[in-house]
């Protein structure tokens, strides 16, 4: 069976939208579940009703024959720990073999998404997580990312940020038409297969916005699984408008920074002194994030 964890934030409308136009083109048998963060029970009961799902206040305690369930969270758990959570309820209620992990500004442009990018990690074993083509609003797409950016890198971004280099993706003939191994994938739409997400514990919590997916695909490479992109298939993401409408360009910039900090000292050994060095390096691009 397969999985559905869509962890939000303050997105009432977008959520409805999503759970109403967009999961009834998923044709898998499935179990869905939102974890709604910062929302009261009052909030959360408006959203439930609305999304039609059961509202879980007791993890042991729910109706399984129901398709849709949302978590009611005070606290804002941020995306690691929110589908950590998502995940868990799924896993100690259903007999989980695949997970979606799904923003809720994602568009299903092809309905048979799910089923190819199971299909894929069906035919490769060493295969732990896969991604699908992702466009966007202004016509721009994105693919799974090959390389590592070292902290070296970034630091010479911060400094001189005219050494970096933009890329457009304006013509549909730069599209690769075949799947292959990449460092990460967008964390707002990929299969996973639940076993090996299980055997890395996950998310690592101690993230909150940003860097979660390349950790993850960090953490599934050390036991010895792949990530990959697959491009025969597509959905559109809405990022940019949905990130700017709960932060400001400051405190997304801040949160990245942190992300990376975190990344680099956990992941990559980096020793403190890189890490101050990237962090003033990040300051003085940015002089009002301190």
């Amino acid at each position: 069976m397969l999985g559905i964890v869509i962890v939000v934030y303050k997105s009432f409308e977008d959520t409805v939208k999503f759970i109403t136009n967009e999961i009834p083109k998923i044709k898998e048998p499935c179990k869905i579940v939102i974890v709604d963060n910062a929302s009261t029970i009052k909030e959360s009961e408006k959203l439930a009703n609305s999304c039609n799902a059961n509202l879980v206040k007791e993890f042991g305690n729910i109706e399984k024959n129901n398709s849709i369930f949302l978590i009611s969270i005070e606290d804002n758990l941020g995306y690691a720990r929110g589908n950590n959570l998502g995940a868990d309820f799924l896993n100690r209620n259903f007999n989980i073999e695949y997970l979606l992990f799904s923003n809720n500004d994602i568009e299903i442009i092809d309905k048979s998404v799910i089923g190819k990018l199971i299909t894929f990690l069906k035919e490769n074993e060493d295969i732990a997580l896969v991604g699908p083509m992702i466009t966007t609003p202004d016509g721009s797409f994105h693919e799974g990312h090959v390389k590592y950016v070292t902290i070296y890198r970034r630091i010479g971004w911060n400094l001189l940020p005219f050494l970096r280099k933009k890329i457009k993706h304006d013509s549909k003939q730069n599209k690769s038409t075949t799947s292959y191994e990449c460092v990460w994938v967008s964390g707002c739409f990929f299969v996973i297969k639940n076993d090996a997400f299980n055997e890395v514990d996950g998310f690592d919590n101690g993230t909150f916005l940003y860097g979660e997916e390349i950790i993850l695909s960090e953490r599934l490479s050390r036991i010895g699984y792949k990530t990959f992109f697959y491009p025969n298939t597509t959905i559109l993401h809405a990022h940019s408008q949905t990130i700017s409408k709960k932060f400001n360009d400051n405190r997304i910039q801040e949160l990245q920074m942190i992300s990376h900090i975190y990344y680099y000292k956990n992941y990559k050994n980096k020793p403190q002194f890189l890490l101050w060095l990237y962090k003033q390096s990040f300051r003085l691009r940015y002089p009002v994030i301190r």
